[in-house]
C-alpha cells in the first residue's frame, strides 16, 4: 500500500514543472503514469538493491518519491518547451517579464537541475559522513529507538507503558 501512495504522489511531483504550460490532459496523464511507473520500481527494485550494496537506508522515500520524479520532471519540461507555440513565447510562460527565448529557457532547466542535485548529493554526504563520526554512537538495531529512550524511568507514565507494552500472542 505503500507504494501504491507514494507512487501517485510521485505522478504530482513529476507534473509540477509543466503543469502551468500543458494545454491538453494527456501529457499529464502520460508524466504522471511515468512518474508512478519509476517510483514503483525504485521502491520495489532500486531500495533494497541500494540497502545490500552501498548501506543506503531511504526511510522517508525521498529518492522514489521526489528525486526520480524531479528527474522525470525536468525531461519532461524540456520537451514541452520545445512544444510550446510561437503564440505564446518562452518569455511570456518562464521568463515573466524577460526575454527569453527556447535555447535560453532549456539551459535554465537543465543547470537548476544541474545545481538541485548538487546540492541535493552533497548535503547528503555531507549529513552521512557526519553522523557517521565517533561522537555520534550507531543504533544498534535499524529503524528501533528504544535504545535512545533509556532516561524515561519505568512506570513515570502509566498510561503510556501500558500502551507500548509488549503484547504476548502466545498467553
Amino acid at each position: 500500500m505503500e507504494v501504491m501512495l507514494n507512487s501517485t504522489l510521485a505522478g504530482g511531483v513529476a507534473i509540477g514543472t509543466t503543469a502551468d504550460v500543458i494545454e491538453l490532459p494527456y501529457a499529464s496523464m502520460l508524466i504522471g503514469f511515468v512518474a508512478g511507473i519509476i517510483s514503483c520500481l525504485g521502491y520495489c527494485y532500486l531500495t533494497p538493491y541500494l540497502q545490500r550494496k552501498i548501506g543506503l537506508y531511504d526511510t522517508c522515500g525521498v529518492h522514489n518519491l521526489h528525486g526520480m520524479p524531479g528527474i522525470l520532471a525536468c525531461i519532461a519540461s524540456l520537451f514541452v518547451i520545445g512544444d510550446i507555440g510561437p503564440e505564446f513565447g518562452a518569455a511570456h510562460i518562464y521568463g515573466y517579464g524577460t526575454e527569453r527565448n527556447r535555447g535560453d529557457q532549456v539551459a535554465y532547466q537543465v543547470a537548476t537541475l544541474v545545481v538541485t542535485l548538487v546540492l541535493a548529493i552533497g548535503g547528503g554526504l555531507f549529513t552521512g559522513k557526519l553522523v557517521s563520526l565517533s561522537i555520534f554512537s550507531p543504533p544498534r538495531i535499524h529503524m528501533e529507538d528504544a535504545e535512545f529512550w533509556h532516561d524515561c524511568e519505568p512506570g513515570e507514565d502509566a498510561a503510556h507503558d501500558e500502551a507500548t507494552r509488549p503484547i504476548n500472542m502466545n498467553s
